[in-house]
């Protein structure tokens, strides 16, 4: 993958969007002469991985990822906990609770 190893680094930041990334896994297949493949993604790499399966389904047709922790489903759309979760936990409150207790 572009940036890694001995591979190829472009210099501009545009150039590693996951579009970018996943066109690199279909360049390998390519490549290798490999017409659908699994792909294997190892902690940031996983994410790659997804996309590739999720954009290019013609190609990767199953997905492994690894050191990635687990996550249930939740019991609500993630969308609808954010807008709680950020008045509950603001920056701003979490760092004004750590200021008292300095002061106490």
């Amino acid at each position: 993958m572009r940036g890694y190893g001995n591979s190829d680094a472009p210099q501009a930041i545009d150039q590693y969007t996951i579009l970018h990334l996943v066109g690199d896994m279909v360049g390998i297949l390519d490549a290798l002469g490999a017409a659908t493949a699994v792909i294997v993604g190892h902690d940031w790499g996983a994410s790659v991985a997804w996309q590739a399966a999720l954009t290019r389904p013609d190609r990767f047709g199953a997905v492994a990822s690894l050191s990635v922790p687990f996550r249930p489903r939740a019991k609500a759309l993630p969308t609808s906990l954010m807008p709680a979760a950020r008045t509950r936990n603001s920056i701003s409150s979490i760092s004004r609770s750590r200021v008292l207790r300095r002061r106490n």
